[in-house]
């Protein structure tokens, strides 16, 4: 019981890091929490707070994506800390400080969310002016979408995948839904199985899609809008393999105004809240989390302030050489043109030196390369939509033949604005897909895949990708219990309900 408690003060003190002034003068120990929710400058400052906290370095600041590539293949890790090496071998173990970080940040930032959520029910502030219903029912918006995108990363990897079991009833991690002040509030629970965190996750979202608003003021960027809830909706969807609803919510995206830059760099580095943005973390030269942790740090090289520690894969490379096909190759080079796939210059700086091989296994990626470390962390784009749309009609379809013609204008779109057709008699068509490319659905499928690969590459997409799909994650299986995360111990030694995860 000890040990919860120091626990659970942990929660609550940190609930108020990044709040605001208001909670400075007081010493930790002698914060009022309800008497602060009272106020709307409260709960605005928890508010910044909850998005302090899903910015995280240990979640979507960094893990969501450092942690997923390098358990994937289009990375290596080369750096010297053993707690991501021990994800880069599939060897976590329950004491592994990033598997704790990763859950304690979530549901440090799921406590602010559910105090925000209980706080707006019954606040009202006279000496607030600019608190109105609008204003409280986007706090609510901002709650519900944090609660569930952090529910729904935090059941991906501490769980096995849908449909692991008949009914999904296999465990996931506890829904907590009541605010915690003080260490006497704090409920032990048990694990709830994925098929109830996913409910909850969907029910979250739906609120956040009708709470949160199209666009947000230049203040605001970086804060979540309906088009990012109904984006982790379509994840949420994928992950599930309801491809109808994931087709439906990616195209209510589409249909946003988000477009895309003419070149795919102008979504990275100084290029920040980019046409193509849906969601994305704001890290300025003040805020960073420094050279050991976040995005930046590992995978600028050193000449960028970065540490470099991923790196480029020859099994990525070998993926880059099969996006142009041979017959598109060869009608490029028939017709006195040349085709260059302008990612590979993002990502590597010189598309030759990649397709010869030369940076596999050696050179960091330039996606995120500022040598200030400002670069955003990237969350959601739209040629992630795109695809993923491409993607959910195609599996609808019965056969090759019963592919809508949209899902090849989608899959070119992201391939027009990526491959550069220059020269003699070429045009931009000669990269195109069309079903003459194809011999049966899965070709089609394979290529929206790769195509998903390289455009998202090194933005943690990888792991989902190929956990969700049921395919191989570096000669694992998603079921396997080196996939899974461990519970981490400090949360399993605290909570007697909790049980941990086979293999552990």
């Amino acid at each position: 019981m000890k040990r919860q408690k120091l626990f659970m003060m942990a929660v609550v003190v940190t609930t108020f890091i990044g709040c605001g002034d208001f909670l400075v003068e007081a010493p930790q120990q002698a914060i009022d929490v309800d008497e602060a929710m009272t106020k709307g400058s409260g709960v605005r400052a928890m508010v910044t707070g909850l998005y302090s906290g899903i910015h995280s370095p240990a979640i979507a600041g960094g893990n969501y994506n450092v942690i997923a590539e390098i358990m994937a293949d289009n990375v290596l890790w080369t750096g010297s800390f053993v707690t991501y090496l021990d994800f880069h071998n599939r060897a976590m173990t329950p004491a592994n400080a990033n598997t704790t970080d990763w859950w304690t940040a979530s549901y440090f930032a799921i406590n602010r969310a559910n105090i925000i959520l209980d706080a707006v029910s019954t606040l009202v502030d006279p000496t607030d002016p600019n608190l109105t219903d609008a204003v409280k029912n986007v706090w609510r918006g901002d709650a519900y979408f944090g609660r569930g995108i952090l529910l729904f990363k935090l059941a991906f990897v501490y769980s096995k995948p849908w449909n692991f079991t008949v009914g999904n009833t296999h465990l996931a991690v506890p829904i907590r839904t009541k605010p915690v002040r003080t260490p006497t509030e704090l409920e032990n629970l048990p694990r709830n199985t994925l098929a109830q965190v996913y409910a909850q996750v969907q029910a979250d979202l739906d609120s956040a899609v009708n709470l949160l608003p199209a666009t947000r003021p230049a203040a605001e960027r970086g804060r979540a809008t309906r088009h990012a809830a109904r984006g982790y909706l379509m994840r949420l969807a994928m992950a599930k393999s309801d491809y109808a609803a994931a087709a439906n919510y990616a195209q209510q995206i589409i249909a946003g105004g988000f477009s895309l830059p003419s070149s795919p760099a102008l979504a990275f580095n100084g290029n920040k809240f980019s046409t193509e943005s849906i969601f994305e973390i704001a890290w300025t030269t003040s805020d960073n989390p420094g050279p050991n942790a976040g995005q930046v740090a590992f995978y600028a090289p050193p000449a960028n302030g970065g540490r470099g520690d991923i790196r480029i894969s020859a099994a990525y490379v070998t993926a880059v050489g099969q996006i142009i096909t041979a017959a598109q190759q060869a009608a490029v080079t028939a017709a006195g043109g040349t085709a260059t796939d302008q990612r590979v210059i993002t990502t590597a700086g010189n598309a030759n030196r990649m397709l010869n091989g030369l940076t596999a296994n050696t050179s960091a990626t330039l996606k995120f390369a500022l040598s200030d470390r400002s670069c955003n962390v990237i969350n959601m784009r739209l040629p992630e939509v795109l695809l993923t749309r491409a993607e959910a009609l195609a599996e609808q379809a019965v056969d090759l033949a019963s592919v809508p013609a949209e899902v090849y204008t989608l899959l070119n779109q992201v391939r027009r604005r990526a491959i550069l057709v220059s020269g003699g008699t070429s045009n931009q068509s000669m990269i195109d897909h069309s079903a003459a490319s194809f011999t049966t659905k899965q070709e089609l499928i394979d290529a929206i895949l790769l195509e998903r690969r390289i455009e998202l590459a090194f933005e943690g997409d990888r792991f989902y990708t190929l956990h969700r799909k049921g395919l191989s994650i570096r000669l694992l299986a998603p079921s396997d219990n080196r996939i899974t995360f461990p519970i981490p111990q400090p949360e399993v030694d605290a909570n007697p309900n909790m049980v941990q995860n086979p293999g552990y």
